[in-house]
């Protein structure tokens, strides 16, 4: 089997995990269920301006969004990428749809691994189907 690693990286952010281990676990617990491997996951904390700055250099999107994904797959088998996830604009969306702000980074989370697999949102079919995984996996969350 191949190694699985998945790192926490914090830009211009503070996060303090409930368990790092259990966000881990559910992670790889996705990946297996979608019959794949997380062969390395990189999931980078970081505030507006830094996540605006690299939506601007790579994407040409002068916005700020809430999360960008960077695959770098070369195996069909595993997933590998790195998952950038605003800080500031989770807790602004949690404070919007009145989840907690642990909630809200956990599904910006499973959101970012489901385009590692390499699921779309960019359709209403699309995004039907990414906010129906999006939840299911939510929910085995909570029993970890």
């Amino acid at each position: 089997m191949a190694n699985q690693e998945i790192n926490f990286f914090y830009e211009a952010a503070s996060y303090t995990f409930r368990s790092v281990s259990l966000i881990k676990n559910w992670i790889f617990s996705i990946c297996l269920n979608e019959k794949k491997v997380c062969s390395l996951v990189n999931i980078i904390l970081c505030n507006d301006a830094y996540l605006l700055e690299l939506n601007k250099k790579y994407l040409n999107h002068d916005y700020l969004t809430d999360i960008l994904t960077f695959a770098s797959n070369e195996s069909s088998t595993e997933i590998s990428g790195d998952i950038y996830i605003s800080v500031e604009m989770a807790f602004k969306n949690a404070k919007t749809f009145k989840v907690r702000e642990d909630r809200e980074i956990e599904r910006l989370i499973v959101h970012g691994i489901l385009h590692l697999l390499g699921y779309l949102d960019e359709s209403k079919e699309d995004r039907l189907l990414m906010t129906s995984k999006e939840d299911y996996y939510l929910s085995l969350l909570e029993k970890f």
